[in-house]
């Protein structure tokens, strides 16, 4: 498909769920929700679980942290598959000053600040990965949607492989087929079959798209319990019939949000920078 073909969604937020907003040439709207909001209908018990020993307030305090967490690591991956430098600068013994940063700035195209070290080992990770691996980047943090079953989501990489064996995923090399792939990054603790019904959906909407015909879909996990290739990190292949596979268990998942919230579509509201009252006398 042409790049000019394509429609360019607005992402609509509205609490945890996540919408995208297509507006089409006649000027109608519609709401798609994102894979991962579909996905979201699964009860995972062993979170409920967990909820009820630490409490609702903690939990939830450190879910945001981890979430922030990971937005911080998918800025920093973004910048560098596209080039970019990413700085450990962590915030009580700055290694770098405004100054230094302004002018990388100038020679980078992206320019990425980390400021834990926890976050930066596991972009160290993901640099040893781009080394060995090599792949071509294809695509980075592009909305990709089906039109047809009304999916929609952000899709962190698609990348185009070199068949052969890399040690980047435990103590034996692991074997990947040439070929294009769909890459999703996963900085939590586990890895569930969510993330590969995630990456299965991005790979049939970059197919329906026309953008290009995956064979299969990868997990880049920063914090594996390997202790070799890359300590800490594990690069997890499904191939096109696990793939395929990953597809039909997410077009079911789907079909039960969709039963579950028909009609539904966030609430769009903009909320105010700023609010006041100044009481009567």
């Amino acid at each position: 498909m042409k790049t000019e073909e394509r429609i360019v969604p607005k992402q609509v937020a509205w609490y945890d769920d996540r919408f995208y907003e297509f507006e089409f040439e006649e000027g109608r709207k519609e709401y798609f929700a994102s894979v991962t909001t579909k996905l979201g209908v699964v009860s995972k018990p062993f979170l409920a679980q967990w909820r009820g020993s630490v409490g609702n307030q903690e939990a939830n305090r450190v879910m945001s942290e981890a979430q922030e967490k990971g937005t911080r690591e998918h800025d920093a991956w973004e910048t560098l598959v596209k080039g970019g430098v990413v700085l450990f600068n962590p915030r009580k013994k700055p290694v770098y000053k405004q100054e230094d940063v302004d002018q990388y700035r100038l020679e980078y195209p992206k320019v990425s600040i980390i400021e834990e070290q926890e976050e930066m080992h596991d972009v160290v990770k993901l640099s040893m990965f781009l080394e060995r691996v090599k792949p071509v980047s294809l695509a980075s943090e592009i909305t990709v949607y089906s039109l047809i079953n009304r999916d929609a989501g952000t899709m962190d990489n698609l990348f185009e492989i070199k068949e052969g064996e890399y040690m980047v995923s435990g103590s034996k090399p692991i074997f990947i087929p040439g070929g294009i792939y769909v890459a999703d990054l996963k900085s939590g603790k586990t890895v569930d079959r969510s993330a590969y019904k995630q990456c299965a959906c991005y790979a049939a909407c970059v197919r329906e798209m026309g953008i290009a015909d995956p064979i299969g879909t990868m997990i880049l996990h920063t914090s594996a319990q390997t202790r070799s290739g890359i300590e800490g990190f594990a690069c997890i292949i499904r191939n096109k019939e696990q793939m395929e596979q990953d597809y039909k268990s997410y077009r079911l998942t789907a079909a039960l949000w969709e039963d579950e919230n028909q009609d539904y579509h966030p609430k769009v509201f903009s909320l105010p920078t700023m609010v006041t009252y100044k009481a009567s006398l």
